[in-house]
């Protein structure tokens, strides 16, 4: 095959390769939809045998990684062996690749986790992973394919029991969400409610016999109220706001939250005008830079970024949020996935809103759009942090109080990762002698 490839793409049009290759893709996608239930069945034989449970996380990106709670659970529990391995992405260039993994790998260093790294930069070789690691559960945390390096996609890994934990909230209008073929090829696959249970069962191949609910490991920490956050802000004597710009921009994407360059250098001066009263931290979506760079540059790009980290009144902030989020006095947002997520906090926040923004959200994500503030224009803003700087209620928050109890306050009692743990542990062995 090694010698084949070169040939085909020598002799084949694009559009015919590309063609070919969706063809190959769907063809592989049913072969191992059919097999599936029987290999995993076969899966459970094996591992239900063993006195630990290995289990392989497969991490691309600091933004993304939210099953935290849920690997060091998985430490101090018995029946567990976890291991981080940091993937690399499945496109760009070898720069850019080798960031991301240096990003991933940094974090888990300073967590003092131990990580593996799949590729391997100075002799340019890819861990086999069943080879050298042996994993008897493997989780995703990003269900693209495509995102991660092919190596290490699903479709590599029929004979393994494999779990996804959604990075962020499905709240999007879009029944391919529910429909992806690694959801659909999953062992378990934990949503964070019965709605997205539900839609899933309703527009997936599987039909959702895969799913179980159990809320979000990477949101247990807010209701956890022994929880002590870490000082995360520079000053934090003054009004702390969150600014969380979205990824898309507008045009170019199947949706579209975009805000960001209609607002980008507004924001900046009204964090000069209220230096004195504010302190803003800029955290902006993973994919943000990326495409920032390709309408920007590389230069002006980072020339933005380091602005909000040099700033007198700001920070740059790229990784975690649980510790900003709890801390924090308000947010300005278009990130979708933090309709949801902020309102754990019940903290006032303003959505920075667009003619479709609503068009493209399922009743999930109506019922979160609802509890925030809707702002338009710069002046909506404005009068934003100036109700902040009064002091002034929030006006929606009896409409957090409902949503939280219809789609939070269950999880009170028994944290997302309790659940996920049980959930495995009773479905391998269960039938145990």
């Amino acid at each position: 095959m090694s010698v084949i490839k070169p040939i085909l793409k020598k002799i084949l049009p694009f559009a015919l390769r590309q063609w070919l290759k969706r063809q190959f893709y769907k063809y592989q996608f049913n072969y191992q939809f059919k097999r599936k239930d029987s290999k995993h069945e076969n899966a459970i034989e094996r591992t239900k045998l063993k006195e630990k449970i290995r289990v392989v996380f497969f991490a691309l990106h600091p933004g993304i990684w939210k099953v935290d709670t849920l690997y060091k659970k998985m430490i101090d529990h018995p029946y567990f062996e976890p291991i981080i391995l940091v993937c690399p992405i499945g496109s760009g260039d070898k720069g850019e690749i080798l960031k991301y993994m240096n990003l991933c790998e940094n974090m888990f260093v300073d967590k003092g986790y131990k990580v593996v790294l799949a590729y391997n930069k100075k002799n340019n070789t890819y861990l086999n992973v069943k080879k050298e690691l042996k994993p008897d559960i493997i989780f995703y945390t990003n269900p693209y394919q495509g995102r991660i390096h092919k190596n290490y996609f699903i479709t590599n890994y029929p004979d393994i029991l494999t779990c996804y934990v959604p990075y962020s909230s499905m709240i999007v209008n879009s029944e391919m969400q529910f429909n992806k073929p690694l959801t659909n090829l999953l062992w378990r696959f934990f949503v964070d409610n019965r709605f997205s249970q539900d839609m899933t069962r309703r527009y997936s191949k599987d039909a959702g016999k895969n799913v179980v609910v159990s809320g979000f490991p990477s949101l247990d920490v807010l209701l956890d109220k022994s929880y002590q956050p870490k000082k995360v802000w520079k000053n934090d004597q003054k009004i702390k706001i969150i600014w969380a710009p979205h990824h898309t921009i507008e045009g170019t994407e199947s949706i579209n939250f975009a805000t960001f360059l209609q607002f980008s250098d507004f924001m900046v001066e009204l964090t000069k005008k209220y230096q004195e009263y504010i302190q803003v931290a800029f955290k902006p979506h993973p994919l943000l830079y990326v495409k920032l760079c390709k309408i920007w540059g590389n230069d002006k790009t980072e020339e933005y970024y380091t602005k909000w980290e040099e700033m007198s009144n700001t920070q740059l902030e790229t990784g975690d949020y649980i510790d900003l989020f709890l801390t924090s006095d308000a947010m300005i947002f278009d990130s979708c996935s933090f309709l949801n997520e902020y309102l754990y906090t019940k903290k006032p926040s303003a959505f920075i809103t667009n003619d479709i923004v609503q068009q493209q959200l399922n009743d999930y994500g109506l019922d979160a759009f609802n509890c925030h503030q809707h702002v338009r224009t710069e002046e909506d803003i404005t009068n934003f942090i100036e109700s902040l700087k009064n002091n002034n209620p929030d006006p929606l928050s009896a409409e957090k109080d409902s949503y939280y109890k219809k789609y939070i306050s269950m999880f009170e009692e028994e944290s997302a990762s309790e659940r996920i743990l049980s959930e495995i542990i009773n479905s391998i062995y269960k039938s145990r002698n």
